[in-house]
């Protein structure tokens, strides 16, 4: 456990150094710029998703693991959400995305005994840069930023109960643009700093079922397409890049 959270916290100091340091995102905007080119915060795109996120500790075999994957088992995810490149202003700049996920509902057995169904949702931000590429049609960001949401029971009174999490996080996210198209690979490490206690619902019954504490940090990989909702100012291509290959 140790260990996991040293090499967390590791890739986390990581990515704020590459940000700080080698990444580059996007030249500084000329002081004689216009008021319409500076207004331009590059591409915004609508996102869709889909992908599975694997925990670092077992939930009695219900749950896909870092250690032991079924493509079957939860938790399965699809997602919605927006990104872009946003300007803060003349020589500041960053990548960002918001999401949420629906945790699709799958059944699993409480205690080796309860039958129920599990589901829930993950709201996740994140802000980070880009590296810099001779490929206009490829990018690569690394990013932190947070997931929250929970995971919940259903379907016996015994086991209606949810469990919240905070997680902050650092992920990778590689692009390939196509005209008005994206196609995404997100792949993020998160680690839950919020208990592990399962929760009654407020509309469940009083009486329930002691269901063991759950940490959900893991890595969460998802799948997807993009598509761009924005238009460009006059010196850009059709991917949201300056015609002189700068971003």
């Amino acid at each position: 456990m140790k260990l996991k959270l040293l090499s967390f916290l590791l890739l986390f100091s990581i990515v704020l150094s590459a940000q700080t340091g080698t990444i580059k995102v996007q030249k500084p905007v000329k002081e004689t710029a216009t008021k319409k080119d500076t207004a331009n915060n590059g591409p915004s795109y609508f996102d869709v998703y889909y992908g599975y996120k694997t925990f670092f500790h077992s939930f009695g075999k219900q749950l896909n693991t870092v250690y032991k994957f079924k493509i079957s088992q939860p938790a399965q995810l699809i997602s919605v959400g927006g990104s872009g490149h946003y300007l803060l202003n003349r020589s500041s700049d960053f990548y960002g995305h918001m999401l949420y996920s629906y945790v699709i509902p799958q059944p699993v057995r409480i205690n080796d005994s309860i039958h129920c169904k599990m589901t829930g949702f993950i709201f996740s931000f994140a802000y980070g840069g880009a590296f810099e590429s001779d490929n206009q049609h490829f990018l690569t960001i690394l990013y932190v930023g947070f997931n929250t949401g929970r995971l919940r029971f259903y379907g016996d009174e015994q086991v209606r109960q949810k469990n919240p999490f905070f997680s902050p996080k650092v992920g990778i996210q590689p692009k390939l643009l196509i005209g008005k198209f994206t196609v995404t690979l997100i792949a993020e490490a998160e680690y839950d700093v919020s208990k592990p206690n399962w929760r009654r619902l407020n509309v469940a019954n009083k009486d329930k079922t002691d269901i063991a504490k759950f940490r959900q940090s893991g890595i969460t990989t998802l799948i997807g397409v993009s598509y761009k909702l924005i238009n460009f100012a006059d010196n850009k291509d059709s991917n949201g890049w300056d015609n002189d290959g700068a971003q």
